[in-house]
């Protein structure tokens, strides 16, 4: 779905990420980030399947795979900083990715909510 030189760098992301949030797993801003790589890979992978009708079924089980990893670190995010309004939102978007209405409005309501208690 994508080029091999971006799958290189989302991959090299990915190990950065994951390297700096193995060192302090209370580093919030890396959780999100190895939470937003999983996300547009997924996205990819989803957009993938529209494409390879053949493959569609394993494109979208994998896109599936990569939206919960990114919602699992999406979630260690807002844990660690309560206040992290974009993981809030990224969380109703990547909710939204894989069908779940109810959860994607109920981030999103949060995300609202913590974005107007920080002014």
């Amino acid at each position: 779905f994508e080029p091999a030189s971006n799958q290189t760098n989302i991959g090299e992301a990915l190990k950065y990420f994951t390297s700096a949030f193995r060192l302090n797993p209370h580093y919030s801003h890396a959780a999100a980030n190895i939470a937003s790589v999983h996300g547009v890979y997924g996205e990819g992978l989803k957009q993938q399947a529209l494409q390879d009708p053949a493959r569609k079924d394993e494109y979208l089980a994998e896109s599936h795979k990569n939206f919960m990893i990114a919602i699992e670190y999406f979630k260690k995010s807002v844990e660690l900083d309560p206040d992290a309004v974009s993981s809030y939102r990224m969380l109703s978007v990547t909710y939204a990715n894989i069908g779940d209405s109810q959860n994607a409005a109920l981030y999103s309501s949060l995300a609202d909510k913590v974005a107007r208690e920080k002014k």
